[in-house]
């Protein structure tokens, strides 16, 4: 069936449809003053005084909506939108006013066409969730990716003929992208980690509990599964060994700690004994952009082969001064040993004299044996003088204690851990060239600030969006009210004598007004939820008291459907710990959902039971079912999982969502079983009093 939209003026001229356009464009806003003066006739609209009462009501509640809406009227799709548009349209606004759809958005139309035809012909709505579309709506006509979340409804006359398609739509690229970035960061914060090669891992919660370990920690800790467990569940071989107030302390305070050459006893291969070994570690605080500390970042270093080998150097070193008498078969033992150890090392006498250089640090001086042996230190290296390392030199040499330093030494463009012991004879000075892991805690901890920006920035467009529903819900409440209250008042006569045909007009509009606003209710309910603002009055009571209170609630649409309905409950009757009234929220509207989707001569059943520390309350149904695939998605929000039921059972799809989610906040739980064709069992469970 064809609807005429728009219409001639009929001979009334001129100035009725500019009083029409005025009247129905009035108000502030910069759409409202486009459509008072915009030519309308124009268009396959036609004069505004022609236009339908059902698509000026439609047009009042468009302009009125805080959200990007529009209206796509008559079959050429003419458009009409608010003032919360302007920002979709881009470069294309105000030139898109009026317009049809193919000239407004003629990049999009051959994929938006479509699901339009489908709305106008008759078919379900549309509704879209981070939809990806290209958009030609920068200045020059340059093209970007949006995501958008939209739906597209029909708007009827009453005898059910589609006289415009009502759009709503929310920008959503903002969060999309923040959570695109907070999982690119992430994956190359862990890629950097792996490359590592010193051992790290990643602890979180006052439990200590693993949720990152690089393949240079497991070398170290021995091969065993550790993500998800706890730390000394996961490695009960390290406890008792002062690591766990070390731990503690860290995420307490945020102080980082530090060990150098620290001893713990692991079992690294099962059914063997525990092994010594050492290592360099720093626990570090993680925190996110808040200051709220989350975790504990474990980066350290397994020297067991630098530290034996040097107690091994010493010990020779010590035999060959009180075995004098032995000399030369210490010093062929000492130099055997020096030149098996793999870690770079020299020898410096009492006057700063090279003595003995080993393989390994010939390339990290980047010179050879030959041309430092007999040289002093800072004849061979002058940017030695006055340079970091110089003092903990001459601290070790005067002192006789081991000193260490960590720092750029610029002369070899390159970071130096230089550990300085002494001896009789002189100095022992191990170093190492950690250049790579600087660049590597460099890096990461600019991943780690630039993950934990996106993430933030992530939450704030969720939190917005909860505030945004909240707030929507709000607004939408007090004209419902207001539509509600002056139908009552004209049913009442208090406008004058109502005629039979009005009467049941208003009945449709009270009726539609309720449906609405129990629509909005639901949407508030979700935002409440989200935005973590429920409150739960938790309390002992009976659940039969709840199951014979809910009854007289649905008898009316039992009788309506001709269902029958049964409750059954343990003798006596269980007592559960939770809030009643978000009980009977939850019991009312599974007992409404199992009626929506019942067909006569169907039944309704309702029990309860005690399972261990549960309540059960059961509500069957003998209705359509639901595919075991499909089970999960019942829960989520803004979901019906059969869409060609949209238009014989109306809903939001909030209400399962905003059960399970009360069920959980008392404790407890919501779940299904269910089987296309034999009906569904919902199954709320809470905790027994």
């Amino acid at each position: 069936m064809t609807v005429q939209v728009g219409t001639t003026d009929g001979g009334m001229g001129k100035s009725a449809s500019s009083a029409a356009a005025e009247s129905l464009f009035a108000g502030p806003g910069e759409m409202r003053a486009r459509g008072r003066a915009f030519a309308w006739a124009a268009t396959p609209l036609g004069p505004v005084d022609g236009w339908p009462p059902a698509l000026r009501a439609a047009v009042r509640l468009m302009l009125a909506a805080p959200v990007a809406t529009s209206l796509w009227c008559g079959p050429e799709y003419t458009l009409l939108y608010n003032d919360a548009y302007r920002h979709i349209l881009g470069v294309k606004h105000p030139l898109a006013l009026g317009r049809s759809g193919d000239a407004a958005w003629d990049e999009l139309w051959p994929g938006l066409e479509p699901q339009f035809a489908q709305v106008r012909s008759g078919g379900p709505s549309v509704y879209a969730d981070e939809a990806r579309l290209r958009m030609q709506r920068l200045d020059g006509g340059c093209v970007e990716d949006a995501w958008f979340t939209y739906s597209l409804s029909a708007l009827t006359d009453d005898a059910g003929a589609c006289l415009a398609v009502y759009n709503v739509a929310v920008d959503i690229t903002e969060r999309v992208r923040a959570r695109d970035t907070v999982v690119s960061e992430r994956a190359r914060l862990f890629e950097t980690f792996q490359r590592v090669p010193s051992f790290m891992s990643v602890v979180q919660g006052p439990d200590n509990v693993f949720v990152y370990a690089n393949e240079a920690y497991y070398e170290f800790i021995g091969r065993r599964d550790v993500i998800g467990r706890p730390v000394w569940d996961a490695i009960p071989d390290a406890r008792g060994q002062g690591f766990e107030a070390l731990l503690d302390s860290v995420r307490d305070t945020g102080v980082a700690v530090t060990g150098r050459e620290t001893p713990v006893r692991l079992v690294r291969v099962p059914g063997a004994e525990s092994e010594e070994r050492f290592m360099d570690f720093v626990y570090q605080a993680l925190t996110d952009a808040d200051g709220t500390r989350w975790g504990v970042m474990v980066y350290g270093t397994d020297v067991t082969d630098h530290v034996l080998a040097r107690r091994e150097v010493e010990r020779l070193l010590a035999v060959s001064e009180r075995e004098r008498e032995d000399a030369e078969a210490a010093r062929a033992r000492t130099d055997a040993v020096l030149a098996s150890i793999a870690d770079a090392f020299y020898l410096l006498d009492r006057e700063w004299r090279f003595t003995y250089v080993n393989d390994a640090a010939e390339p990290l001086l980047q010179t050879t044996r030959d041309r430092l042996l007999g040289r002093t230190l800072w004849e061979a290296f002058p940017g030695v003088i006055g340079s970091v390392f110089e003092g903990p030199y001459r601290e070790a040499m005067a002192t006789g204690h081991p000193t260490s330093a960590e720092a750029y030494f610029a002369p070899l463009s390159t970071w130096f851990d230089v550990q300085s012991y002494p001896w009789t004879g002189g100095l022992m000075v191990h170093f190492r060239d950690i250049g790579a892991r600087k660049a590597a805690e460099t890096e990461r901890e600019r991943l780690l600030a630039d993950a934990q920006a996106a993430r933030s920035e992530a939450e704030t467009a969720n939190r917005a969006k909860a505030e945004f529903l909240a707030t929507m819900s709000h607004e939408l409440r007090t004209p419902l009210n207001a539509i509600g209250g002056y139908a009552e008042l004209m049913e009442m006569g208090i406008r004058g004598p109502v005629t039979p045909q009005q009467a049941e007009d208003l009945r449709r509009i009270q009726a539609s007004q309720l449906h609405l606003l129990g629509l909005v209710n639901e949407v508030l309910n979700y935002a409440r939820i989200e935005t973590s603002t429920v409150r739960y009055d938790i309390a002992d009571f009976p659940i039969g008291a709840v199951i014979a209170s809910v009854e007289p609630l649905i008898a009316p649409q039992l009788a309506t459907k001709g269902l029958a309905f049964a409750a059954t409950s343990d003798d006596p009757a269980p007592v559960a710990r939770a809030d009643r009234e978000k009980v009977r929220q939850v019991l009312l509207n599974l007992l409404s959902n199992a009626i929506k989707f019942t067909d006569a001569p169907g039944a309704v059943e309702m029990s309860c039971e005690t399972a261990g520390d549960r309540v059960l309350v059961r509500v069957r149904d003998t209705g359509i079912g639901i595919a075991p695939e499909e089970f999960e998605r019942v829960f989520e929000p803004f979901v019906q999982v059969n869409a060609s039921l949209t238009r014989t059972h109306e809903g939001t799809g909030l209400g399962l969502a905003i059960s399970r989610d009360l069920a959980r906040g008392m404790g407890g739980d919501l779940t299904l079983e269910s089987a296309p064709g034999q009906g569904s069992t919902f199954t709320l469970a809470l905790p027994r009093a």
